[in-house]
């Protein structure tokens, strides 16, 4: 088992089944100790595969925070630059 899993966008263009099949992949590979880095643009994969979620805006992080802290509002503007945590 690795211990560092870095995905990009690891369901784009799959299918339901696929998705279904490549996001409990990760999960597993969570569960048995790996770390999993989920870079991703889709707000729901995000969501359902995030324990901490940071967003990234013209080249600034915002502080990572559990999931539960964020709203799919809140991640929006952050995309967008606006709100607490967002550098200019």
């Amino acid at each position: 088992m690795p211990r560092l899993i870095i995905a990009h966008q690891p369901t784009w263009g799959l299918d339901i089944g696929a998705v279904a099949y490549v996001q409990s992949q990760l999960i597993a590979a969570r569960d048995a100790g790996a770390s999993v880095l989920v870079i991703s643009d889709d707000l729901d994969e995000v969501m359902t595969l995030g324990d901490r979620v940071a967003v990234m805006h013209a080249g600034h992080l915002t502080e990572a925070k559990t999931v539960g802290n964020w709203s799919r509002e809140t991640i929006g503007l952050a995309m967008a630059g606006v709100g607490e945590g967002v550098s200019p």
